[in-house]
């Protein structure tokens, strides 16, 4: 199940099912920026997580609890690899890191791609070498 999906699951439960919820372990297989963006408006802190590797793809494991206190990263790069696993210097985060950076190195190889696309993807490897500095 991707993020949206599971974010829409939890918007469809009953308020009373949701405030009775004090952990819980999700594991999204996609959207993760947007998935962290919902669990940080709607009170769900990361208490801890971990990326686990199959077939060259990475899927976060996150431990939650339902604070109902919404709250936001200071930098816009936490949304998509979480603050727990750099901290930590997780092996497994750094090759999914390395990875991201190949393919955004291999993007910004082809001349033709528009300056503005152009520009979003140096933001996005500036901050995601400062992750991993």
């Amino acid at each position: 199940m991707g993020g949206i999906l599971i974010t829409r699951i939890l918007d469809s439960a009953p308020a009373l099912v949701m405030a009775g919820i004090r952990k819980c372990i999700l594991a999204p297989q996609s959207e993760y920026e947007y998935f962290r963006h919902y669990l940080a408006d709607k009170g769900y802190e990361i208490e801890d997580e971990a990326l686990i590797s199959e077939d060259a793809k990475y899927y976060p494991i996150l431990v939650l609890a339902n604070t109902r206190r919404p709250y936001s990263y200071k930098k816009k790069i936490f949304y998509r690899y979480g603050k727990i696993l750099p901290e930590r210097g997780d092996i497994t985060l750094r090759e999914n890191i390395l990875n991201d950076l190949s393919v955004i190195g291999k993007i910004l190889e082809n001349p033709k791609i528009p300056a503005s696309r152009r520009k979003e993807l140096e933001e996005e490897k500036r901050d995601i070498l400062w992750l991993i500095d």
